[in-house]
């Protein structure tokens, strides 16, 4: 980083005016920061900076120290390559932000995706949760849904029985993604356009949902009841776990991503099975079901649901799908489509503007948009 760069920082930091990626890039860089690199501030005004960046380093310290081992190491990766793109980008192409007004994307921007979800009931009656307030939304038999303070959905199951558990269905649409609570505990996040079928009650000896599209569970530890995942024709089985399925339907493969505990992956077609080890990654290829098991990246799977786009070595058509699912666009290739691939991370809050000239800065593509169409042009 030029040095003139982090005098100025220093000072936006002090006053509280760092945009994210700038504060996140300085508090990194005060950690390794050494006496040699002098940026003649005045000692009143490094000791400023130094007190707030370490209040705040501090803080979100205390805040992280209960966060699972695992997921430190995710959160400080993801950091880490955040920094570095922000910065390179930031400080080294001053030159490509201003290409959001050449192409007029600023005039045809789009938003993000939101927290949005439509629930069905049994009977069929439909809840467009966006909106909603909290409390009681509605009965299922014995079962009590609640929205929280916190805009999710909750299940109270009371003393069910089989008569009383009936099927629910969660569905995110393109540019919305939803957290629920399930009866048993277990914690599930959509991302946009996904759906989960599963009961308000967990009747037997299964805890049994369905899932197209893609989801990162938390499941409720239950010995004695498995929980079981079917998205096409792989089914994952576990006792209490973090895992990430993506599972969308214009994907060739179902790829699993295990964080903690372990699970059991099988093609429901072949009886294939693998099980997994916290770390790994299964693969089932849709054309032929085999399954192969990697290493994982498990910054790569779950940057969705911390709320950032983690692009690594990824070729355009599987980007621009992720594109067309968060912000409810429709993708249009004109002329080849460049065989090439693609790293960097950005904010899932950002308009649609900011990721596609990210790519932009490549030299390698072009897009316009026009309404809710984005153009890829070579």
């Amino acid at each position: 980083m030029i040095k003139k760069d982090a005098k100025e920082l220093l000072k936006k930091y002090s006053f509280g005016t760092c945009n994210p990626e700038e504060k996140a890039w300085l508090e990194t860089w005060y950690l390794d920061w050494k006496k040699e690199d002098e940026l003649n501030l005045s000692e009143e005004a490094f000791e400023a900076a130094e007190k707030i960046m370490w209040a705040n380093l501090n803080g979100r310290m205390l805040k992280e120290a209960k966060v699972p081992v695992i997921q430190r190491l995710i959160y400080i990766a993801a950091a880490v390559f955040i920094l570095v793109s922000a910065a390179v980008l930031f400080f080294h192409n001053p030159a490509k932000t201003d290409i959001s007004i050449k192409t007029g994307y600023t005039i045809n921007d789009i938003d993000p995706g939101t927290d949005k979800a439509i629930l069905t009931l049994a009977n069929g009656k439909q809840l467009t949760l966006e909106g909603t307030k909290k409390g009681l939304l509605a009965k299922e038999g014995n079962s009590k849904i609640f929205k929280t303070a916190d805009g999710h959905i909750a299940y109270n199951s009371g003393k069910a029985s089989a008569a009383l558990a009936v099927l629910n269905k969660l569905e995110t649409p393109k540019g919305g993604q939803f957290m629920l609570m399930l009866p048993d505990g277990t914690r599930v996040w959509l991302n946009s356009a996904s759906t989960l079928i599963y009961p308000t009650a967990f009747i037997g000896k299964e805890r049994k949902v369905k899932l197209i599209g893609e989801a990162y569970f938390e499941v409720a530890k239950n010995k004695k009841k498995p929980f079981m995942v079917t998205s096409g024709t792989q089914i994952i089985e576990v006792l209490g776990t973090h895992f990430n399925i993506n599972s969308y339907p214009d994907e060739q493969s179902i790829k699993t991503s295990l964080l903690e505990g372990s699970v059991k992956v099988t093609n429901g077609n072949s009886l294939v099975q693998k099980v997994l080890k916290p770390g790994e990654e299964s693969v089932m290829q849709k054309s032929d079901g085999a399954i192969a098991v990697n290493q994982a990246d498990v910054e790569d799977a779950v940057a969705w649901q911390q709320g950032y786009f983690l692009l690594k070595n990824e070729d355009l058509q599987m980007i621009m799908r992720r594109i067309s699912r968060w912000y409810d666009v429709r993708v249009v290739y004109k002329g080849s489509i460049p065989v090439k691939q693609f790293g960097g991370m950005i904010s899932r809050s950002k308009k649609i503007s900011e990721i596609l000239k990210l790519l932009e800065s490549t030299g390698s593509v072009h897009f316009k948009v026009e309404g809710k169409e984005v153009t890829v042009l070579n």
